[in-house]
């Protein structure tokens, strides 16, 4: 199956395995998002369409099959959330109305569906989230005063110890600091603090769009 006309930008499956949601840019360069059979046996069909923005990211809920979550630059740079029952629903700005705007790294779980990590490349922190019904997400500071080294691209986390968080990123733009390096860096200790792994590898540049830990 092809999707013509758009630029990939991320991916995730559900929890059960039967749907694959894409997150992509079109022709304008706009993000949307499709879903579509993960037998590949039906056309995609558009589940989120801003009608402008410039990024997406998207993952889905590791537990339950109802809920996925997006966030990037819609317009109003923002993280959404969808279910099956409430459709999609906006979510902005953990802090202020400076959150501008949000990196692409975020992650869910594992713990709860609804527990989310995200960073955010306007003060380069890292965000943790429980979903509160009818209120939104209740937003924790897990940097501290402690700033990531650069906007992040991938967030991944332990399963068995979600303490340990790992971040990386392509080409950074925060170019006065870290030029044209790879970084994937490991946190022991929830983000309080993080230790370049990279190694070798630092010399490149290449894009880390997602990682897989564990």
């Amino acid at each position: 199956m092809t999707i013509s006309g758009c630029v990939f930008q991320s991916f995730d499956v559900e929890a059960d395995g039967n749907y694959i949601y894409v997150g992509l840019l079109n022709a304008s360069s706009f993000p949307y998002i499709v879903i579509l059979p993960a037998a590949l046996d039906t056309a995609p069909a558009t589940t989120y369409n801003p009608g402008t923005g410039t990024e997406v990211e998207v993952r889905c809920a590791k537990r339950t099959s109802n809920t996925v979550w997006a966030a990037g630059d819609f317009g109003t740079d923002s993280l959404v959330r969808y279910s099956t029952i409430n459709y999609w629903y906006w979510y902005n700005d953990p802090e202020s109305a400076a959150w501008t705007p949000p990196s692409r790294g975020l992650f869910i779980g594992p713990a709860d569906d609804d527990m989310v990590l995200v960073s955010n490349s306007f003060d380069d922190k890292l965000y943790q989230s429980y979903f509160v019904a009818d209120t939104g997400p209740y937003w924790v500071d897990l940097s501290f005063d402690y700033n990531l080294p650069y906007d992040v691209n991938a967030i991944t986390r332990l399963d068995l110890n979600p303490d340990e968080i790992m971040i990386g990123a392509g080409v950074s733009s925060d170019a006065y600091w870290y030029p044209y390096f790879t970084y994937i860096d490991y946190s022991p200790n929830e983000g309080y603090e993080f230790l370049d792994i990279t190694n070798n590898i630092s010399s490149l540049t290449f894009a880390v769009t997602d990682l897989i830990y564990g």
